[in-house]
């Protein structure tokens, strides 16, 4: 009999926990206003781009960069390779890109890919950088 009562209370109690639970899990993300180029300055994101670098600026080249794919893969795969070496290096861009298709063993062709990792300091020439072919990795 008392088991009996008990299953009611339970239900209550086990309702009221989840109704506080729900309230207490809520999840808000964080509005983040940052744009790209601040938080390339950061070094949250990478500018991957075919431009060169103005002659003057706040920047330092730190050196010349490549990645290829013997097996399987396409030119996404190889600039992922560019962006963690330019990661690496303490680089938050790539500049003067390039990718192509060159003979390799045992495929027949297999993407390439160079650039220049470089670290630019001055948000204004970072976001100068970009254009419509130029990606934040």
């Amino acid at each position: 009999m008392a088991a009996r009562m008990l299953s009611p209370a339970l239900a209550i109690l086990l309702f009221a926990a989840s109704l506080g639970g729900a309230a207490a899990q809520t999840y808000a993300p964080a509005y983040r206003a940052d744009s790209l180029g601040q938080q390339a300055l950061r070094g949250d994101k990478i500018l991957v781009t075919g431009k060169s670098l103005p002659p003057s600026g706040a920047y330092e080249v730190i050196e010349s960069i490549w990645a290829y794919s013997r097996w399987f893969g396409n030119k996404d795969d190889v600039i992922r390779m560019l962006r963690e070496q330019a990661r690496s290096l303490g680089a938050n861009a790539i500049v003067e890109t390039g990718t192509w298709y060159a003979p390799a063993f045992p495929r027949t062709l297999a993407p390439h890919a160079m650039g220049t990792a470089v670290r630019i300091r001055e948000i204004e020439l970072l976001e100068a950088m970009t254009d419509s072919s130029s990606t934040w990795e």
